[in-house]
């Protein structure tokens, strides 16, 4: 079978991905099941065609700068630089995947990146679902949100979620909450966990100086951003240095996405008087990921939301003990008190006090440690997962030649979508306020991301709603022809 993965992010190896490890775990496992994989995706640092472990790979330059339709006249920052992005590279790699001609797409959609190949109609789509932009847009890990970003945001997600032929999920809980949101049926969706091959069995603590005399000894790694929250773990280290006065925490990933929340969590350390128990390792490679894990008492993943969780499945492989927030489908990977301890979202209380008992009870933390490695072993097969892909694929392509209703549902969604963004924005309510946010935005240092061109843009065009919804709907539709 030949299939083309179209994906945010797909690290060249595991020790320099930014994140989506999973992508490379799909593909080689594709690949090695004997078929001929094409990987299409977005890059921070990278462009063109490369190939890596024997798989053609095809990177699109992430442009922080083509998000200045919806983003620049409506502050839709957030839908305005994912649709763009999907746009980009669909448009950048069109020609590559039409000579390489897949019997199938599967796309890693976050926020629809499959959009334009469900509009297109060439190929059948299987859609993986890694996570849910206006998910993490409503429970507050983004900032404020406009009611008005938010709907538009599920619309468009419906739209590409609707209009594929097979859909994946990581767990059951992403599901649940787009058809709490839609009413689209959760059975729609195979459960497909994410894969993850395992290292040699871990070593034990060696005690080799990473922090000598330091206990507990805790780790976090991940994208540094709000919804990983690493604020929480900050915010618990006086309770816990109360109880174990040598504590020393380590935090580690890449700052880049939010510096804003990098810096304050670094000055609310210095307020807390905890510069001598916290250290910020930056983004690291997977070797000290692992070592520092391994020599770690505790690994704590305090997220606002996941699917899965990468970070935690890996720490647990690597034989930690670890506490975990129990958000979205990270709670279905880690069982409370059998293969982990669980706590609520932004439980800081629960944090503390869970640091506390695992620190005092050497027993329940090698109990643990040993079933999470277990755990995953069988939950994140990727023999497995590959398996059950395949039978996916075969699901997607049957529903294609057959000539499924799904994309005529997604096609339909388009005009309303269109329609509801023109009378959204011409609406009295938000007529005068345009020029108005867009001299805001420029003197808050562009909390959504865009540049001194993009805020003029905006102030330039606040009077010109309607030619430019228009503009922009021709280009959407221009997909659909």
């Amino acid at each position: 079978m030949r299939v083309c993965i179209v994906t945010p992010s797909f690290p060249s190896e595991p020790v320099d991905g930014m994140f989506l490890t999973m992508s490379l775990e799909i593909a080689e496992g594709l690949k090695n099941a004997g078929n001929e994989v094409m990987i299409v995706t977005l890059s921070m640092d990278k462009e063109g065609e490369d190939t890596v472990r024997g798989m053609p790979v095809f990177r699109v330059l992430i442009n922080e700068n083509c998000n200045f339709g919806w983003g620049g006249i409506l502050r839709l920052g957030l839908i305005g630089y994912w649709s763009s992005q999907a746009l980009e590279l669909y448009t950048r790699a069109r020609s590559l995947v039409a000579a390489f001609n897949p019997d199938i797409i599967e796309t890693h959609d976050y926020f629809g990146l499959g959009f334009p190949w469900v509009m297109e109609g060439s190929y059948p789509v299987a859609m993986r679902c890694i996570g849910s932009l206006p998910v993490v847009m409503a429970n507050g890990s983004l900032g404020d949100i406009s009611p008005m970003e938010l709907n538009i945001a599920r619309a468009v997600e419906l739209a590409t979620i609707t209009g594929a032929d097979a859909l994946m999920s990581l767990c059951h809980d992403l599901p649940a909450r787009i058809s709490q949101n839609s009413g689209l049926e959760p059975e729609r969706f195979t459960i497909i966990r994410t894969p993850l091959t395992l290292g040699p069995e871990p070593t034990k603590k060696t005690g080799d100086g990473l922090a000598e005399g330091k206990f507990p000894q805790l780790f976090s790694w991940g994208r540094i951003d709000p919804q990983k929250g690493f604020d929480l773990i900050v915010e618990a280290m006086p309770a816990i240095k109360k109880r174990f006065p040598s504590v020393y925490l380590r935090i580690a990933g890449n700052e880049s996405y939010c510096k804003e929340y990098s810096q304050n969590l670094k000055s609310r350390v210095e307020e807390l008087q905890l510069s001598d128990s916290v250290s910020f390792e930056g983004e690291l490679p997977r070797s000290d990921i692992q070592r520092f894990a391994v020599e770690s008492d505790i690994c704590i993943f305090a997220s606002r939301y996941e699917t899965a969780c990468y970070a935690c499945l890996e720490a647990m492989s690597y034989g930690c003990c670890v506490v975990a927030a129990a958000a979205g489908g990270l709670g279905e990977y880690v069982q409370d008190r059998k293969t982990g301890l669980l706590i609520a979202v932004d439980d800081r209380a629960a944090l503390e006090a869970s640091v506390i008992e695992l620190s005092e009870n050497t027993q329940l933390r090698e109990r643990l440690a040993e079933s999470g490695r277990a755990s995953v072993m069988e939950m994140c097969s990727p023999a497995r997962a590959i398996k059950e892909t395949i039978s996916v694929y075969r699901e997607a392509i049957d529903s294609f030649q057959k000539g499924s209703r799904a994309r005529e549902r997604a096609r339909s969604t388009v005009p309303n979508i269109m329609q509801f963004l023109a009378i959204a924005s011409l609406d009295k309510s938000h007529g005068d306020a345009i020029t108005k946010l867009a001299g805001e935005n420029y003197a808050n240092g562009f909390r959504d991301g865009r540049n001194y061109e993009q805020a003029n843009f905006a102030a330039r065009l606040a009077g010109q709603r309607p030619s430019m919804l228009r503009r922009i709907a021709r280009k959407v539709k221009r997909l659909i022809k």
